[in-house]
């Protein structure tokens, strides 16, 4: 799932056409309710549903280039809201919705440890950096979720009252949830110490086996990785908001759906496996 996730990602930064775009998303979607893990996404999804709305404001307000759909007169300025800058911040919206998706598929799916493993045959300290810092943040979330479990049964009021008094409420949350982080980052260092990470070669304690429904799985996102890359060069999975919307927004759209079937082969597998 680490080369699906990362061929997503890419993708997901260099298609600009929406409906390109809605099919990757679809198929992590898919791939996460197959694995079971789509209240995980939906909950990422409920955060990032403010940044959209900031960037569909940003671009509708601020962007004036396009047609004219309303006109706000506010004092002196003119703010011009065009059909343009709506459909450049709802498919900026969609790139975000993809892009949060797959790092929350990618922390659900792609144990650290294993990643770890993965990546034994490249020493850098700044790799292992990174992902001891994917190990740590849903730690930090848990310790976060029973720290305010301990103060609500001790009787204080958490995220009750305006926003200055819930603010007020979670700055020793905070306190506590520093210093354990701290802690657990020392007995990490120790344990790293103790064990000679760096003085030697690395021990294995247990081999990752490759099956052939996993090298089957591998060809597969790699061909549709190419495939994807082709299409941007292609012209394909390239969409020009600015100044007037391509009237060819179907398009090549059977490509899009395609790569979308494609990429969403790993949980039709699932599926078949659990039926």
């Amino acid at each position: 799932m680490t080369f699906f996730t990362c061929a997503i990602f890419v993708l997901g930064l260099v298609f600009s056409h929406p409906l390109y775009i809605l099919g990757l998303w679809l198929a992590v979607m898919a791939v996460a309710i197959s694995a079971g893990h789509q209240q995980t996404l939906l909950t990422a999804l409920k955060f990032s549903l403010v940044m959209a709305i900031i960037i569909l404001a940003v671009n509708a307000l601020f962007l004036p280039a396009g047609t004219e759909l309303a006109a706000i007169n506010w004092g002196r300025f003119k703010l011009r809201v065009t059909r343009e800058a709506l459909a450049y911040g709802a498919g900026m919206s969609l790139r975000l919705f993809l892009l949060i998706s797959v790092f929350a598929l990618f922390n659900c799916l792609v144990e650290p440890d294993r990643l770890l493993a993965l990546t034994r045959g490249i020493k850098n300290k700044t790799l292992l950096i990174i992902i001891l810092c994917l190990r740590l943040f849903p730690l930090v979330v848990l310790d976060s979720r029973r720290i305010i479990e301990v103060q609500r049964t001790r009787g204080l009021k958490i995220m009750r009252g305006n926003l200055v008094e819930r603010i007020r409420s979670l700055i020793p949350i905070f306190s506590v949830l520093l210093l354990t982080s701290l802690e657990r980052s020392t007995q990490m260092a120790e344990c790293l110490y103790v064990r000679g990470y760096g003085s030697g070669p690395r021990s294995v304690y247990h081999l990752e086996y490759w099956h052939i429904t996993d090298i089957i799985l591998l060809l597969v996102i790699i061909v549709a990785f190419i495939g994807g890359l082709l299409t941007a060069v292609w012209g394909w999975s390239v969409y020009d908001y600015y100044a007037v919307i391509p009237q060819g927004l179907l398009v090549h759209s059977g490509a899009a759906w395609g790569l979308a079937a494609v990429f969403a082969l790993p949980a039709l597998m699932n599926w078949g496996w659990k039926s």
